[in-house]
């Protein structure tokens, strides 16, 4: 008789113990690092994918949307273990995968810029890389911007001494 009273009360725990497992799996951990990175193209990124830094994945993509204003917005989660590795000087870069990764799968890349950086605040929104070609040419429509402001400038104060 006293199996039957129990049965339920070890049913209900179990049941208690799985939602409440599953539910934190889905959250992640406390202390965890949520924050978001901005791209051209998603580059067939999608959500589980993996944040890597120095070979080691450190995160994971939570989600991928695209914007009203046309951006891709890609939100990251850091384990609480490796989120003091990650500050917003770093780059970030969607990768393809390389010919040793038989898993097929983009990843969000994370190299340093310097040893020491500004910690990412919870629910930051940071400008992802293109890739090393994508902001060379980037950099130089800014220096080229840059250097036709300066023309007309001159040009402008030229005309008005005359």
């Amino acid at each position: 008789m006293q199996n039957r009273k129990v049965l339920p009360a070890v049913a209900f725990v179990v049941l208690v113990t799985l939602v409440f497992g599953g539910a934190c799996q889905f959250r992640g951990q406390p202390g965890d690092l949520h924050f978001s990175l901005i791209f051209k193209d998603a580059k067939q990124l999608r959500p589980g994918q993996f944040l890597v830094y120095k070979g080691m994945r450190i995160g994971k993509v939570q989600n991928v949307d695209l914007d009203p204003s046309g951006t891709v917005r890609v939100q990251i989660q850091v384990s609480s273990k490796y989120r003091d590795l990650v500050h917003q000087e770093a780059t970030f870069v969607i990768e393809k995968p390389t010919i040793a990764d038989i898993s097929g799968e983009h990843q969000v890349t994370m190299s340093d810029s310097v040893s020491k950086g500004t910690p990412i605040v919870e629910g930051s929104v940071l400008q992802g890389s293109e890739g090393w070609l994508s902001d060379l040419a980037g950099n130089a429509k800014d220096a080229i911007a840059k250097a036709a402001e300066g023309v007309r400038d001159a040009i402008s104060k030229s005309t008005k001494r005359r």
